[in-house]
């Protein structure tokens, strides 16, 4: 125990001395490295990878973020993981500018860069966490590196982990950053030469002999994530939904995480299936067809189970989509997953229950700014991830019949691909079912209360006719309201309706029983009276009765005793039909410029012998007039021609009442000076000139989409006839193009079966050949062609590094010189460029440009280039053969246009490049002059990462 405190305080004092180093070092720019256990593949890790580099993005904008997959779930042996991982190492190193000579740098030690190094390391995964530390002893600096172990186990075998040796599950340690035994250690004790190379100076500060056994102290700056592996909480949630379970079948590849799984899985199945027999499958290339007919095997009571496995069938010899159809039609168990995995589109994976990718993202990336903060690494605590989450396929769930179980699980439960329920099924037949029977309601609510109206209506007529009777003989003797008041006042006398009254008025009625006590004068009109001044007013009252009444009341003075002690006369005129008949000519009006506005139709309607009349707003919109009342239209905004032919027409109306109306399309100018076009139509309404009146309605519509689509009609026809023209040409050129070669391979192919001679076969056969090659290029530039003009072709984009794809050209040009004596040249900037781009179409066009230039190129040389042009990515392809004469050169970017027609080709490479480039959106062309070579060049739009 002594020895074992001591080493422990001798590794702690070590790693703070070179902690302290380290975090005094600048970086500029940070980096973090992130090694992926396994292959992108593996759903769970490569969600949790997103979730970090999001996390880290989002907080650290100029962060340099670099993942690189290990795939230990597919290794041969260790030295494959070592190259996983110098290849995730240099892959980054290079990115950031640090050379290495592949043919030397094959030592250990090489693996890890010497000068660029990441900030922080997160080893994602067992697997990586062992390879990596495994290689403790060659690492040189980057030992001081602070380094975050995410989703890995709490404990750890005996011994580390290597592809060849399986691990011993029953001799498990704590997963402690502590003194532990390890392969590399051993290695130092049987490789002298080794030591050698490294120095004897590493065996004091790394390795220990203890009771006569080599022990690696691990000095890694490291913190960890622990998740755990919720087996129990699986199995028994799948015995709440299957208790009558009587097979349970483990299948997954053999890696460490599965080995670790299947181990503990054993520990549990017979505690909570003690009567469910157990059988392990460990996946093989050979062995994949084998395991898609056991799951296929009708049998009942039976589930798989696995941790991230999957079911893509890439090494069997099923395709695919048969795989998908088996897997979603035929398979009879469920498939239980005790890791994260996308369960959409299926009906077969059940789901499991698992910890939350989200929450160990969160965990690593907090661990991480602490590290990117300047934090020590042993500062941060280590963290367990505990909290599980049961995610179900709802559609498995359905297929399986175990849908109805579902209720009886406890815990966070997230159902999947719940099938929509009836309402959401036919919510929009619903709906207009719905919308169908309140129209259906509505129009029969609208024609009961019509018919109730209508008889109200006829009652209240009968009612009113029957008073007008009665008081027909009133109305005629009198239509005024008359009063007589005293100096004090005080109403005399009074005729309401034509009759006379001389008792007191009730509430209801206008003249009331003192004058200067009338509600219905305000304090102003009073004092007049009061004054003895002339008073004339309207007056709106309501009674009792909610209809409005209108008066005209005059008030005036008495001089002399017209009346007894009368000092005022009162008169009051009902004023309540005039004001209802105002009141409607408004509404009228009002009704019908909002009837003008929405149809957008001006509409005048005037007296041209004088000019009165009356004219939507729309109407002196639609003309660009300023409305006058008493004014003929003067059409001061419409052009010239047309303004005469209106005041033409004018002129024959006052003259002679002519039939036929004026429908014509003129053009009116604007406030803003633009020309619109103005549908209009004037025709008589009435014609009574003894009478001084001629009634005109003019109606106006702007019709300028009306005339801009037939214009646009007349466009689109003249391109259907060049379309149709082109068409035609192209069949005639097609024919011309396809005979050609197919006349040289039937005629020479005849001239073959009848020649005996070995000289004139093997003359016969190039021509053969080389019109076959011909003709195929033919129908594949055809065909390329006709896929990218009918929108069916689908280009895929992704980062290409220039440097790469520029040394295959030069090698294609190399090797398609045709034995000429040309010298050829590339043009490229020393900075290394990534584009984003279709690489296979790129690939497409600079082939076809760097052909032409070896075809029509005899003597002298080839460039092939490529610069950065502000915002623009340009490449050329120069030469220095026959040149292209100006009027020719925008010709030959048409299809089967030929500068020669003797030349081989199709005549549609440069029709074909040109397709390619417009739709990668950039453009192309072309720099030349007869004698003085040619410059074919195309530029793309700035994408490059």
């Amino acid at each position: 125990m002594k020895i074992y405190f001591i080493l422990f305080l001798f590794c702690l004092i070590g790693y703070k001395g070179n902690a302290s180093r380290v975090a005094s070092e600048e970086s500029n720019p940070q980096r973090v490295l992130i090694l992926h256990s396994y292959s992108e593949n593996t759903t769970w890790s490569t969600q949790l990878i997103h979730e970090i580099d999001s996390l880290l993005s989002s907080q650290y904008p100029d962060l340099h973020i670099y993942i690189g997959n290990l795939n230990c779930d597919e290794p041969s042996n260790h030295s494959s993981l070592q190259l996983g991982l110098r290849a995730a190492l240099w892959q980054m190193a290079e990115q950031e500018g640090e050379t290495f000579n592949v043919h030397t740098d094959l030592s250990l030690a090489s693996i890890f860069p010497r000068e660029v190094k990441p900030d922080a390391i997160v080893l994602l995964g067992d697997e990586a966490e062992a390879v990596y530390k495994m290689l403790h002893l060659v690492m040189g600096k980057w030992k001081y590196i602070p380094t975050v172990s995410c989703a890995v186990f709490e404990e750890r075998p005996h011994i580390t982990w290597i592809p060849e040796n399986k691990p011993d599950f029953l001799q498990l340690e704590p997963n402690k950053n502590l003194l532990v035994k390890n392969a590399v250690a051993k290695a130092f004790k049987q490789h002298q030469a080794y030591l050698q190379y490294m120095g004897k100076d590493a065996i004091p500060q790394d390795c220990v002999l203890l009771e006569g056994e080599w022990f690696y102290i691990n000095r890694l700056p490291n913190t960890k994530i622990y998740s755990r592996l919720f087996i129990k909480e699986n199995l028994e949630m799948m015995k709440q939904l299957m208790p009558e379970t009587k097979e349970i079948v483990w299948v997954d590849d053999s890696y460490l995480k599965t080995d670790y799984t299947l181990f503990k899985l054993k520990q549990e199945v017979g505690k909570i299936f003690p009567q469910a027999r157990f059988t392990a499958i460990t996946h093989n290339k050979l062995n994949t067809d084998s395991i898609f007919d056991m799951m296929m095997e009708p049998v009942k009571n039976r589930f798989f189970i696995t941790y991230s496995w999957n079911t893509n069938g890439l090494y069997s010899l099923r395709p695919e989509k048969t795989l998908d159809s088996l897997f979603n039609q035929v398979l009879s168990c469920p498939i239980v997953t005790l890791s994260e995995r996308n369960l959409e589109n299926n009906n077969y994976w059940l789901g499991g229950v698992h910890f939350r990718p989200e929450e160990c993202a969160l965990k690593t990336f907090q661990a991480i700014d602490q590290i990117l903060k300047g934090n020590a690494v042993d500062s941060i605590p280590q963290q367990t991830l505990t909290h599980a989450e049961t995610h179900l396929n709802m559609t498995a769930l359905k297929r399986f019949g175990l849908a109805n179980r579902v209720k009886t699980l406890k815990g966070d439960l997230v159902l999947l691909n719940i099938p929509p329920s009836f309402y959401e099924k036919y919510e929009r037949q619903i709906l207009g079912i719905t919308i169908v029977l309140f129209l259906l309601a509505g129009i029969y609510i609208f024609f009961i209360s019509r018919r109730r109206f209508t008889k109200a209506m006829q009652r209240e007529s009968e009612n009113y006719q029957r008073l007008y009777d009665k008081l027909h003989t009133i109305y005629q003797t009198s239509s005024l309201n008359f009063a007589l008041y005293d100096d004090k006042g005080q109403l005399l006398f009074r005729i309401t309706d034509g009759q006379k009254y001389t008792l007191p008025p009730d509430k209801n009625e206008l003249f009331t029983k003192n004058l200067f006590s009338n509600p219905y004068l305000n304090k102003e009109l009073k004092s007049q009276i009061k004054a003895r001044q002339n008073v004339s007013c309207e007056l709106e009252i309501t009674f009792n009765n909610p209809k409005k009444q209108f008066f005209q009341l005059v008030i005036k003075p008495l001089e002399a005793n017209v009346y007894g002690r009368a000092c005022y006369m009162a008169i009051a005129t009902d004023l309540t039909s005039v004001m209802q008949e105002r009141q409607a000519k408004k509404e009228t009006e009002h009704m019908f410029n909002y009837i003008s506005e929405s149809a957008q139709i001006g509409v005048a309607i005037y007296n041209i012998l004088d000019g009165e009349g009356f004219a939507t707003p729309r109407w002196y919109e639609n003309l660009n007039e300023e409305p006058q009342k008493g004014v003929l239209p003067a059409y001061k905004q419409v052009s010239a021609g047309d303004r005469e032919q209106l005041l033409a027409h004018q002129n024959k109306i006052k003259q002679v009442h002519i039939q036929q109306p004026f429908a014509q399309d003129i053009q009116v100018t604007d406030k803003e000076g633009t020309s619109h076009w103005i549908r209009e139509y004037i025709f008589i309404k009435s014609f009574a000139p003894q009478k001084g009146e001629i009634l005109v309605v003019e109606l106006n519509q702007n019709v300028d989409a009306e005339k801009h689509r037939e214009t646009k009609l007349e466009y689109l026809k003249e391109q259907a006839e060049i379309s149709n023209r082109e068409t035609q040409q192209f069949l005639t050129n097609i024919s011309h193009e396809i005979r050609t070669p197919l006349n040289a391979i039937v005629g020479f192919s005849s001239l073959l079966g009848s020649c005996d001679n070995s000289d004139e076969i093997s003359t016969l056969m190039p021509i053969i050949t080389q019109n076959n090659q011909l003709l195929v290029a033919l129908i594949d530039n055809i065909l390329h062609l006709s896929k990218i003009d009918s929108g069916t072709f689908t280009f895929h984009f992704a980062p290409i590094e220039l440097q790469t794809v520029f040394k295959n050209w030069e090698t294609y040009a190399q090797k398609n010189l045709n034995n000429k004596s040309l010298s050829l040249f590339l043009e490229l900037p020393a900075e290394t460029a990534i584009l984003y781009t279709d690489e296979v179409q790129l690939d497409t066009v600079m082939k076809n440009l760097i052909s032409n230039a070896v075809k029509f190129t005899d003597t002298g040389n080839i460039v092939i280039g490529y610069r950065r042009e502000k915002e623009k990515h340009y490449f050329f392809v120069k030469d220095t053969g026959i040149g292209i004469p100006l009027e020719k050169q925008k010709l030959i970017f048409k299809r089967f246009e030929k500068l020669n027609s003797f030349t081989q080709g199709t005549g549609l490479g440069l029709a074909l490049c040109r397709s390619i480039i417009l739709h990668l959106g950039g453009e192309i062309g072309v720099e030349s002059a007869p004698g003085q070579g040619s410059l074919f060049y195309f530029t793309l739009s700035d994408k490059i990462e």
